[in-house]
């Protein structure tokens, strides 16, 4: 069989479609998907924020330096790249030749790098709100997955996006999934379910535990293939309760690092998953296709799949996403010197209404009212309007004012309305529900 002796290289995440430099935040959900960040952060120009609880810092540091110390361990003096050519890389036992990008493949990055990585991280407490640019605010919400994971919410006054990773309902040593904080979302974007659908976590424990017993009692030793972080915690834990109430708490347990392969998916299955969409009732999901497709590529019907009672739009890899949220209204704050210059009138002993005249200061998406320091200046009284326009109207009063040439017609976001004349320019208005625009030719 073909073999390839080389310096061992990592394939990078698909970044080359990005201009990292319009990157404003990286979120990190899990220590699990920031072992890449070294090279977005160290190898391009990348300067935008990146948030992650402190354990996620913890471990994926973790992590890191014991990938980098294994790989200093097995490095070859020099690198081979002819195994990347086509015509060779054709003849690489599989999964190695069903790549197609290894020609973007890199060596590992160094410890200098991961501090230098690591640095720029801003840690964060669960449920602890950031302004992100006035915006919006951003939330690292507790997932269930492992130490730190977070599930992230991304809310204004009147929208609310959550973003569901990797996330597990298990009983485990990581603080629950927080159900309740995505709740009341316009927008859901799952990802990171279950590649095991059909496996219980239970299940898979207790059969671990009794073929460990078995092995034991049978004076063999056991070689268990895991994270060096993670659900490694709660594995030791039952294996020693187990242990100790089967007779064998004597038996030296040996916890060896690094390794990269956990036999227990904890992650939410496609059930558990379309019961928590019950809970928590999204307006819309975001989700890959492969989630939605009740059927196979030969036409067998999958049991297993997310069948939300929503509107769902489902993506395949490369595809760039509109999400269906439109921001209709923003908050205006009014400050306390323009608010006691109000004068306050009761309509229908049920609400207080008053005329309000001020500047409006727009600084980083905040919207303050203030005071207008400049309506003591003469000629400066003058009143706008506002509200929605009433389109039957303006055209009878456009009639009455000798414009007779007028047609109108609706559009997808409003109206159109024609003004044609022989003796001056002729006219556009555009109604929309957030803006008039009128063009003249």
């Amino acid at each position: 069989m073909p073999f390839v002796d080389s310096m061992p290289e990592f394939r990078l995440p698909e970044i080359g479609f990005l201009d990292l430099l319009n990157i404003d935040v990286i979120l990190i959900s899990n220590f699990y998907s920031m072992l890449a960040l070294p090279y977005i952060t160290e190898r391009y120009e990348f300067s935008g924020k990146i948030y992650a609880t402190e354990p996620t810092l913890q471990m994926g540091k973790l992590l890191m330096e014991e990938l980098v110390h294994y790989n200093e361990r097995i490095s070859k003096p020099n690198s081979v790249t002819e195994w990347k050519k086509p015509d060779i890389l054709r003849f690489l036992p599989s999964p190695l030749n069903l790549f197609g990008d290894v020609a973007a493949w890199k060596p590992l990055y160094s410890l200098k790098e991961v501090e230098a990585c690591l640095s720029k991280v801003q840690a964060v407490r669960h449920l602890e709100k950031l302004d992100l640019f006035g915006a919006f605010n951003v939330t690292a919400a507790s997932s269930g997955f492992c130490l730190g994971s977070s599930n992230w919410i991304l809310e204004s006054p009147y929208e609310k996006i959550s973003y569901l990773s990797c996330s597990s309902n298990f009983s485990t040593h990581p603080m629950p999934l927080d159900q309740e904080a995505l709740k009341k979302s316009d927008i859901v974007i799952l990802t990171g379910l279950s590649q095991v659908p059909y496996a219980n976590p239970d299940q898979l424990v207790t059969e671990l535990c009794n073929n460990l017993a078995y092995t034991l009692k049978n004076c063999g030793n056991v070689l268990i293939p895991s994270y060096p972080a993670g659900i490694i915690y709660d594995l030791l834990e039952c294996l020693y309760t187990f242990m100790d109430q089967s007779g064998l708490g004597n038996v030296p347990i040996y916890f060896v690092s690094p390794a990269f392969y956990c036999p227990i998916d904890h992650r939410l299955n496609f059930n558990q998953v379309n019961k928590l969409l019950q809970d928590v009732k999204p307006q819309r999901l975001v989700l890959p296709e492969s989630y939605v497709r009740p059927y196979d590529a030969f036409g067998r019907r999958i049991e297993h799949y997310v069948n939300a009672n929503v509107p769902t739009h489902p993506y395949n890899k490369g595809d760039v996403l509109t999400l269906p949220l439109r921001r209709h209204y923003e908050k205006v704050v009014i400050t306390n010197e323009l608010a006691n210059q109000l004068h306050l009138s009761e309509v229908n002993n049920s609400a207080l209404i008053a005329a309000v005249r001020g500047a409006l200061h727009v600084c980083d998406n905040k919207h303050t009212l203030q005071v207008d320091d400049s309506k003591n200046v003469a000629g400066n009284h003058n009143d706008y309007l506002c509200g929605k326009i009433m389109v039957d109207e303006l055209l009878s009063r456009l009639s009455k004012l000798g414009m007779f040439d007028v047609s109108s017609e609706k559009t997808i976001t409003g109206y159109s309305i024609y003004l044609n004349s022989e003796n001056a320019e002729d006219a556009h208005i555009m109604l929309e529900d957030d803006c008039t625009q009128i063009i003249t030719h």
